[in-house]
């Protein structure tokens, strides 16, 4: 047998709260992924992000058997062991699509992760009872005689980063991820872009630990007073839009609401830590900086273009319409098109500070340049965070390959303004329209939710529209992308 599993914590009951969170495959110590995809159910996806099996049996040619037709928004994994049988049921429920980034590299960078994998290995090693496996020590001879294919030597400088401390790798505490972020913020000239799934931080020291909210006020505000006619400055984040706990959001989910809650008081702590200066300058907060989330639709049991190529919609029934959030799990951050952290680091304080979870995430910066554009102006982007960049987007606004030149410039008020916050909001519109999903800007109290809730069943189309007319709607969604709803529960003192 050559299959060793070593599972922590076992012993150590202090540290029951920290998970080790990384994500890290090397595959003989050359190459390696790293990313936030988990190895389970429920994540396999495409760019497309599909909510529903077509196949009308659900047998034949199924895409996620069993288990792996799942909605964490309506059932959490259970009984895993038994994973044929769905959590779910797909006559009726949407999964839910899960958006996430991970990389692949080559080289001698690799051996910083398998140093990493030997500390935790031999140091867990440590602590097990009556265990018997083998020790893990690579040979001299593995680190300066690494085989590389000269012909296929790559352009870009990478970086291992981590958090990790004592509790998980019998080290001192690092937290070079979270510096790295801080770092790449506070350098960045034009453009900062993340996806993660969590915005738990704080512009203030005296409440989260992690200073990532605060280096991003920083650096807005320095935007803002350095401005020039011709400059300028963007930060745009995208968040899952509910966190992946299930059950309703009201008063009684306790867990679910606090995390809502959390996360939109760093949100408007953020928002709030600008707007003195955006006032005495005459701008708007939303002028450098917004935050989106993912949606998409389908039709139970068929293809969306069958909504458009049905001449009488008798075959589809109003409650075979669905939507749901795609959840964002990616953990990535882009700076001006040259750098790129990609990893399994949320922002918060566990992920962030180092001897709370244990993570691992890689910055790369390509030496390659390519022409580009910032704000109108000629820029030299790294090709791998460019590339990486413009594909994410074109993902989010549905745009075909033959369009990459409409996202070539991300910061400049023709693509930010006319297509990228246009779709948004259009696509917003429509979702709220026919499925009243929340969050939702127009919901500010619970009695409000309540209301605007009951007039559908979650998921699924409000039943004051007819298929004609959501259809007429619906063809005009492209990509997944729609607004964070920053005024959701705004009266409610408790989202304060």
């Amino acid at each position: 047998m050559n299959i060793f599993d070593l599972n922590i914590p076992n012993v150590d009951c202090l540290n029951l709260a920290w998970y080790h969170h990384e994500k890290v495959v090397i595959i003989d110590q050359y190459e390696a992924f790293i990313g936030g995809i988990d190895l389970c159910f429920g994540r396999y996806d495409t760019k497309e992000h599909i909510l529903t099996e077509v196949s009308k049996t659900y047998k034949s040619n199924e895409i996620w058997p069993g288990k792996d037709y799942s909605n964490p928004r309506i059932k959490d994994f259970e009984f895993v062991r038994v994973w044929k049988e769905s959590l779910i049921k797909k006559s009726k429920d949407a999964r839910m699509p899960w958006h996430d980034v991970s990389v692949s590299f080559k080289g001698k960078c690799v051996l910083d992760l398998v140093t990493h994998f030997n500390q935790r290995w031999e140091f867990i090693k440590g602590k097990q009872i009556n265990i018997f496996t083998p020790e893990i020590k690579p040979s001299p001879e593995q680190f300066s005689e690494l085989k590389v294919n000269s012909g296929n030597l790559g352009t870009c400088n990478i970086q291992i980063l981590r958090s990790c401390g004592n509790w998980s790798n019998g080290i001192n505490l690092e937290k070079s991820i979270q510096n790295a972020y801080i770092d790449m913020i506070y350098k960045a000239e034009h453009f900062i872009y993340i996806e993660n799934q969590f915005f738990l931080t704080s512009t203030k020291k005296e409440h989260d630990k992690n200073l990532i909210g605060e280096a991003i006020a920083a650096r807005i505000k320095r935007a803002i007073e350095e401005e020039k006619e011709d400059s300028r400055f963007r930060t745009i984040i995208i968040l899952p839009l509910l966190p992946e706990i299930p059950g309703d959001l009201d008063s009684n989910n306790l867990q679910l609401c606090q995390i809502v809650r959390y996360q939109y008081q760093s949100i408007r702590g953020l928002m709030s830590a600008i707007s003195d200066i955006c006032k005495e300058k005459g701008k708007l907060p939303e002028d450098y900086i917004t935050f989106y989330g993912l949606r998409n639709w389908g039709i139970i049991g068929k293809n969306k273009q069958d909504l458009f190529d049905s001449k009488n919609f008798k075959d589809i029934s109003t409650q075979d319409i669905v939507a749901e959030q795609v959840y964002v799990h990616s953990n990535i951050m882009i700076v001006d098109d040259r750098k790129v952290i990609c990893g399994s680091a949320n922002l918060n304080d566990r992920s962030m500070i180092g001897d709370y979870d244990s993570e691992i995430a890689v910055i790369i910066e390509d030496t390659q340049l390519v022409d580009s554009k910032m704000n109108g102006k000629l820029w030299k982007a790294g090709n791998f965070a460019y590339t990486l960049r413009k594909k994410l987007f074109m993902e989010h606004i549905g745009l075909s390959d033959d369009k990459e030149h409409l996202v070539v410039d991300p910061i400049c008020d023709s693509f930010y303004k006319n297509l990228w916050l246009n779709k948004a909001k259009y696509n917003t519109k429509i979702f709220r329209n026919i499925f009243h999903c929340i969050p939702d800007d127009n919901v500010l109290s619970w009695n409000a939710c309540k209301e605007f809730v009951s007039k559908s069943n979650p998921g699924h189309m409000c039943s004051n529209h007819t298929i004609g007319e959501v259809a007429e709607q619906l063809a005009r969604v492209y990509g997944h992308l729609v607004q964070f709803p920053l005024q959701f529960m705004k009266k409610e003192k408790f989202f304060d």
